[in-house]
This record gives C-alpha cells, structure tokens and sequence, in this order.
C-alpha cells in the first residue's frame, strides 16, 4: 500500500511513517464516499471551521456515517453553523470522524474514497494515496442544541430565493465594501431581499418556494 507524505507543520495531520505503523492496529470503521460527493461535503462547511486553538475540536469537520448510505458533515465557530447531508457508496456501521478541509494527492471527481476510523486515526484513502488525520482528544460539539433551540422559535414568514443570484449579490459587495458589517431586511413574503451596505443597496426579488 503507497503512503503519501504530507510536509505540513499542522496540528492533527499524521506523517507517511506514522501510517505505516498504524494502519494495521486496532478494530476499524469504514466506509466507501464517491470524491466528487466528498469534495462537495469539504466545500459545503469548510469556511465554519474555527481557528480558535483553545478550541480544537472545532478546527475540524466532523463526518457522521450512517449504516447504510448516509454521511452528514458538520462545522462550526462561534458565529456560523453548516450542516450537510450526503450520501456514500457503501457503509456498514455508524461511526463518525473528525478531518481537515482537505484530501490526499489524485482527489479527482471520477475516483472513491475509503474512509476509516482506525484507533484515534482517521485515514482517507484514494488510489493508494493516504492522508491521516489524529482525532481530536475533546469534548465533541453538539449542534443539535443549537438546532432544537432556535427551530423552537416561531417562524414569521419565510422567503426563497435564487441560489445562484444570491451568490452573486455576495460576491458583489466582498471587494467594494470594507466594513465588517451588512443590514439585512425582509419587508415581507413576496418583497424583495434588501441587504444594505456602506456604499450601497442590492435588492434580490423572492421566488416561490
């Protein structure tokens, strides 16, 4: 089995040798995820990640698989909340484990790749290449607390809009706009998303949901 070296002074990651070592110890978990799907999960919850050392386990992207053919990413900071739902090729038990926003080397889409839970290692396998990522040894975070706290609150209307317009009225005011923060307001439910910076205005008429 090839091993890849990862020449990166990050916390969590493991070298080559230390694979080597360990890959054969210990009961494990696994489960097969498509690259493409797996890619998509990284991009979905990559920026919720905290860079608070005194945190560490929110320095990292928790995979929950799902006997079956489930897989539900999950990342957050003290402001911001991801929670991602896919789905895997095969999965024979439930396990979670916890990764960086990366993959080893040959992460094409057209690939799969084998995730396992091996003692305190998590190892992501694709075509041979290896990168293995140290479980944080903490206190996990639980955002079903968070989710059952605020679906509690009442909605009072909701409004839907286009993902991709959406997008480029972010995209819009990252340059242009210096300040940290934005007004958002919603008149109603078939009036336009207002979002009011320091410089301007964007509206973004609602579609129907």
């Amino acid at each position: 089995m090839t091993t890849l070296l990862r020449k990166r002074n990050i916390s969590g990651w493991i070298f080559a040798h230390e694979i080597a070592l360990r890959v054969q110890k210990g009961n494990h978990m696994k489960a097969i995820i498509e690259v493409r799907e797996l890619k998509s999960l990284i991009r979905a919850t990559r920026k919720f990640i905290s860079q608070d050392e005194n945190r560490v386990v929110l320095q990292y992207i928790r995979l929950d698989f799902l006997k079956g053919n489930k897989v539900k990413a999950v990342a957050l900071n003290g402001f911001m909340l991801s929670v991602e739902n896919g789905t895997v090729i095969k999965c024979d038990e439930n396990f979670s484990v916890y990764i960086k926003p990366s993959l080893p080397l040959g992460a094409t889409n057209n690939k799969v790749a084998e995730v396992e839970l091996n003692g305190d290692i998590c190892y992501i396998n694709i075509d041979g290449n290896i990168v293995g990522f140290k479980q944080p040894d903490c206190k996990p975070f639980n955002e079903k607390d968070i989710l059952e706290k605020h679906e509690k609150i009442e909605t009072v209307f909701k409004i839907g809009v286009d993902k991709d317009k959406f997008s480029e009225v972010l995209k819009s005011i990252e340059k242009r706009y210096v300040n940290d923060a934005v007004t958002i307001e919603f008149k109603g439910e078939n009036q336009p998303f207002i979002l009011r910076t320091g410089t301007g205005i964007k509206y973004l008429m609602p579609m129907r949901i």
